[in-house]
């Protein structure tokens, strides 16, 4: 179960999880904005593969579902990929 402090992302593709608290929501807002300086249009954290446009969008949702204060980076450009959302799904708490 997860607590009402955490969200849990489900990659059904890959029959895998993962579930982000405040903690884990820090550590990808770290790994994201290296991806946005390097200018990388994909990153790994957690052994999952997050495009760098898709995760400034989920880092933005996570920090509402969690109250955090912490903004995302803004400054990165679109990548013109999308998630086509086939391999991940938001499960709520």
């Amino acid at each position: 179960m997860v607590s009402a402090e955490a969200i849990r992302l489900e990659y059904p593709n890959e029959g895998k999880h993962l579930v982000v608290d405040r903690e884990i929501c820090e550590e990808l807002r770290l790994a994201y904005n290296k991806a946005v300086e390097d200018k990388c249009d994909a990153f790994m954290f957690h052994d999952h593969k997050f495009l760098t446009s898709y995760a400034k969008y989920l880092l933005e949702y996570v920090d509402r579902r969690l109250g955090n204060e912490q903004e995302t980076n803004n400054d990165c450009s679109s990548t013109g990929r999308s998630n086509t959302g086939d391999d991940l799904s938001v499960a709520e708490g």
